[in-house]
């Protein structure tokens, strides 16, 4: 189902406060295709007229203030009538009564909502609802507090009409992925496709009605084709899968790092709980003598084959595990920037373990940040394929 977002602010409009993604971030996740972002005035004459224009799908409407009036809006276009909902006037009751302050009059306007309309209790004084019309969806918010509740809001939408499955892939511009998936988005069997891009981290959502059974077949014709591509079958970050993944073979890891500067171990220790159980240690080596002096990679490598260079990631890599005692290990170095000689986004991973370490070379445009991004990016992916492969004797399909 497709989702248009309202947001309903002077100040985001004036440009005194900053407009929130996580919306559409939420949407994307659950499979929703997001069809428009409207940012209005707080009190918009035209809404009603803009609501109808939007039928058989989810509006999602993000009230700074004026709430009473969106919610008889809502009720002019479903034929509803506003009513008291006991349940968010206990939620506010309780707000209020437990900081020890007067209730303002115009609270009443959190729990009178539409008579039909489910409500969303949310921590804080602030309330939402849902309302299911004939043909559409009304989500009403406040911008106070609804990144509280937007998850749960459209995981129960999700989960009324339809199913999806998610892959997650890296490697592929957008481009290169639409034109793999081409064939099955131009099917006829109600199974729609979407791909949303983060760079080169790219998700893939194939969604259908939960009564069409062609889903899965779907989904494993698409596998098939984009396997190389592919680092979890679920909605999970990158960072994340390395966790599980080491977690799993019982493997600890170290990092060194020139071109990404740290970047890597800072991801992996800021979305990964408990990251000390497998980070052993991490190097940032930025200049040719610390790659020396800290890691051992040779005078002579550098002067011959440069600091980026396969031979150079090969001996960071190396130094790296004995310095560590890791059993993994994944070392960078690259150009984020030109140089007189040199293009920007040249790289060199290297991935390994004491038995074998594979050096892969890339080139990746964008600028600085970009290329910083899907360098660190790489090294998770080659080392996720090196975790599923059969060093360890470990299938891909546990996770």
């Amino acid at each position: 189902m497709n989702v248009s977002i309202f947001v309903l602010s002077d100040n985001i409009l004036m440009g005194k406060q900053a407009c929130p993604f996580i919306i559409e971030q939420e949407c994307k996740k659950k499979g929703f295709f997001i069809d428009k972002k409207v940012i209005y005035p707080s009190y918009y004459p035209n809404l009603e007229d803009v609501l109808k224009q939007n039928q058989k799908q989810i509006n999602i409407i993000v009230v700074d203030k004026n709430k009473a009036r969106v919610s008889e809006t809502i009720c002019n276009l479903t034929e509803d009538v506003i009513s008291e909902n006991e349940k968010l006037k206990e939620a506010v009751a309780k707000f209020y009564k437990f900081r020890n302050v007067p209730m303002p009059k115009e609270a009443k306007y959190e729990w009178e909502i539409p008579s039909k309309a489910r409500g969303i209790i949310c921590e804080g004084e602030k309330q939402g609802y849902i309302l299911k019309g004939i043909n559409s969806y009304f989500v009403v918010l406040s911008l106070d507090n609804f990144d509280l509740a937007i998850d749960s809001v459209l995981s129960s939408l999700s989960q009324e009409d339809s199913k999806y499955i998610t892959f997650k892939t890296f490697g592929l511009n957008i481009d290169g992925l639409n034109s793999l998936l081409f064939e099955f988005k131009r099917n006829r069997d109600g199974i729609k496709i979407f791909t949303f891009s983060d760079g080169l981290d790219i998700d893939i959502i194939i969604k259908a009605k939960s009564t069409n059974d062609k889903l899965d077949d779907y989904a494993q014709n698409i596998l098939k084709k984009i396997n190389a591509f592919v680092y979890a079958e679920e909605d999970i970050p990158i960072y994340k899968v390395v966790k599980k993944l080491l977690n799993l073979t019982n493997k600890t890891i170290c990092f060194a790092e020139s071109i990404t500067g740290g970047n890597m171990a800072g991801q992996f220790i800021k979305y990964n709980s408990g990251a000390s159980n497998y980070l052993k240690q991490s190097f940032i080596v930025y200049s040719d003598e610390a790659k020396q002096n800290i890691l051992n990679v040779t005078k002579q490598t550098l002067i011959s084959k440069s600091a980026v260079s396969a031979e150079c990631a090969y001996e960071m890599a190396l130094g790296a595990l004995e310095k560590s005692g890791s059993d993994l290990v994944v070392a960078t170095t690259g150009f984020a920037e030109d140089t007189q000689t040199r293009s920007a986004g040249e790289c060199y991973v290297a991935v390994g373990d004491r038995q074998f370490i594979h050096v892969y070379k890339n080139i990746y445009t964008g600028n600085r940040e970009q290329i910083i991004e899907n360098v660190s990016k790489a090294g998770f992916f080659y080392l996720i394929k090196k975790l599923r492969s059969n060093d360890f004797n470990f299938k891909s399909n546990n996770v």
